[in-house]
């Protein structure tokens, strides 16, 4: 953490320097009590742990209102009670802010003073309910705690302080706020902060240093030139750490290939893969841009296989290609694999192929969920809806309240699926693009299988989330979907209410059925006219359901592999970007597999393929609709 911590203090005492008239006057000022302090950008009061404030061995500067060209001094003393700070040293500026500074307190001003303390790490949060000991003092939640801090500087303000006075907590920018003329020391934070990823990328698991010291060097230079928040590097460090582990289970004493998701820019490259793409029968239209596309033409790449893309790669090593064709297949592969080439080309390949597959399959799960992005694969949770965030009238005093959140709530954690396939040495000589179909089917379509097989067993398992005390199920011969049951489901919905009786606001849009229900939904949703073949029978010719719920259909719901499945019962659902009844996350938003290659492990020679997957499914707000058992 690199933000400055600014803490106004007590009022500073100026005292005549002792025996010499030509020595610098003193200052000392009680910085710091050990209470809370109420930071700008904090719902919750901060308190900084004074056994864990260092003082830096460089001199710390003293000045006026947080403006670094109007110095006052410096500090040369402290005294750290563990319970509160005082700190002092000499006006040792010469400049018309230490004039400026002695001349008002002369005058009979009381100058305060405001100290800045720097976060080293991440702050204790306490929540309501629990305490917490720091300075001597027991403090309630909810707090936050600054354990470790350094610090930065010390202004003079002519603002007074007290414990209730109105701090902030600035960015790590130069920046002006609101309650005076304060800016942040940007070389310091940006200084802390470069070393902090430093130390963190320098203590990465040793299997990360092992396995990917290259992206580990990558991820530690785009975080500092890119200006990453330490909380993004972590999460980053974690996937790291995941891969490691993935890659020594398959690589083990294979030699290393490069970083696998590094871009392909060169156009030679791009046209290979085109042509490769092409003799595998893939859409390249759909994959390509038409000038690569005729630019391949115009080269006359065609059947371009497996085993010429190896020679190529190998032969950009700097093997001669006759020497190669000469080798066996060993020497091809580790010369091969010694490039970027070959493995972004196989990569890329591969990752259009297992879209292929990936796209085919079943994606209803999509259109009823909402989808998050996670940075990580920790638990994160949820709050079902209440009342409480619908506005109120702002009363005399101005004071806007603060919404709570709902007692009711779920949580959500994406975890790894993987998969491995291997191209083996009778493909690679053969020249058999066939096996990439399993790349297409098992690492794709497979990626795709697991999510629906995850998602519909945590959906259709619903026994205790559509229940008849909560409004939202609907059971018997009335619930059959037909036009009165659809009429009966939607009137179930708009009723259903927050946890305070408040109407939702929202309304249904859409009807998840059943493969066994498709037709009658479908004609529900087309059909113009209703008509009762039953003779001497008024009805009404109009169809008011017409366009009215899109119909959706799932193969999923019927299955008996499933609990909770069923023929006949059927769900009318809100669109999920208003009240969502699933939600699906995803770690850092990678809402579709991805495949990696690398030459083999030594004892089986070929090449090896894995599609790795993070995501994590959990049932939302039970709200967001109502189950029809439609018997």
């Amino acid at each position: 953490m690199s933000d400055i911590i600014r803490m106004a203090g007590e009022a500073v005492e100026l005292q005549a320097a002792a025996g010499d008239r030509k020595a610098p006057r003193r200052w000392t000022a009680k910085a710091y009590n050990g209470g809370p302090l109420k930071l700008n950008g904090f719902a919750d009061p901060v308190v900084v742990d004074l056994a864990g404030l260092t003082f830096p061995a460089r001199p710390v500067a003293a000045n006026l209102f947080h403006d670094e060209t109007k110095l006052v001094g410096h500090i040369d003393g402290h005294e750290n009670s563990g319970r509160e700070l005082v700190l002092s040293g000499p006006v040792s500026g010469t400049g018309p802010a230490a004039v400026e500074f002695m001349g008002n307190h002369d005058n009979g001003f009381e100058w305060q003073a405001s100290i800045e303390a720097r976060p080293l790490t991440a702050m204790e949060y306490v929540p309501a309910g629990k305490q917490v000991s720091a300075n001597g003092r027991t403090f309630s939640g909810p707090v936050l705690v600054a354990r470790k801090t350094e610090l930065s500087g010390i202004a003079f303000l002519p603002r007074g302080a007290d414990e209730n006075t109105q701090v902030s907590l600035a960015a790590t920018r130069k920046t002006t706020m609101t309650t005076s003329t304060e800016t942040t020391d940007i070389l310091t934070a940006e200084r802390a902060r470069v070393q902090t990823i430093n130390a963190k990328c320098d203590t990465a698991p040793a299997i990360v240093a092992e396995q990917l010291a290259h992206r580990l060097g990558e991820l530690r230079a785009t975080a500092v030139n890119d200006g990453w928040s330490l909380d993004r590097l972590d999460a980053e460090l974690v996937r790291c750490e995941r891969d490691a582990y993935l890659r020594r289970e398959f690589l083990a004493s294979a030699p290393k290939g490069p970083s696998i998701h590094a871009s392909n820019s060169d156009a030679g490259e791009q046209l290979l893969q085109a042509a490769f793409c092409r003799t595998l029968g893939l859409d390249v239209e759909r994959h390509f841009k038409p000038e690569v596309l005729e630019a391949c033409d115009a080269a006359r790449l065609r059947g371009v296989g497996l085993h010429h893309l190896l020679l190529r790669a190998a032969a950009s090593a700097g093997v001669q290609e006759q020497t190669l064709r000469a080798s066996n297949l060993r020497d091809v592969l580790q010369a091969a694999f010694s490039t970027h080439t070959i493995t972004t080309l196989l990569t890329t390949t591969g990752n259009k192929l297992l879209a292929d597959g990936f796209d085919a399959v079943e994606a209803v799960w999509r259109e009823i969920s909402r989808i998050r992005s996670v940075e990580n694969f920790k638990s994160y949770t949820s709050y079902r809806l209440n009342a409480s965030l619908v506005y109120e009238e702002l009363g005399p005093g101005g004071e806007i309240k603060h919404g709570t959140a709902s007692q009711e709530s779920w949580t959500i954690r994406a975890k790894t699926y993987a998969r491995m396939m291997s191209l083996t040495r009778e493909d690679i000589i053969n020249d058999d693009l066939s096996a990439f179909d399993d790349l297409r089917n098992r690492l794709g379509r497979g990626a795709a299988l697991k999510l629906n097989n995850e998602f519909w067993k945590a959906f259709l398992n619903n026994s205790a989330f559509f229940t008849s005390g909560r409004a939202n199920l609907l059971t018997g011969a009335g619930s059959a979907l037909d036009a009165d049951g659809l009429a009966a489901a939607e009137k179930a919905f708009m009723e259903l209410a927050d946890e305070d009786g408040h109407p939702l606001g929202i309304t249904p849009a859409l009807i998840l059925v059943p493969s066994d229900l498709a037709v009658v939904a479908r004609q529900l949703y087309v059909s113009q006219e209703r008509r009762d073949t039953t003779a001497d029978t008024e009805y009404l010719v109009a169809n008011i359901w017409q366009n009215r719920f899109k119909p959706l259909v799932s193969a999923y719901l019927n299955k008996v592999a499933y609990t909770g499945y069923s023929t006949t019962a059927w769900y009318l659902l809100a669109d999920p970007r208003n009240l969502p009844v699933m939600e699906v996350a995803f770690l850092n938003g990678q809402q579709s597999p991805m495949v990696e290659t690398a030459d083999a492990d030594f004892n089986t020679l070929g090449i090896d393929m894995r599609g790795v997957y993070d995501f994590g499914i959990a049932q939302a707000e039970w709200r967001a609709g109502v189950k029809s058992a439609g018997a």
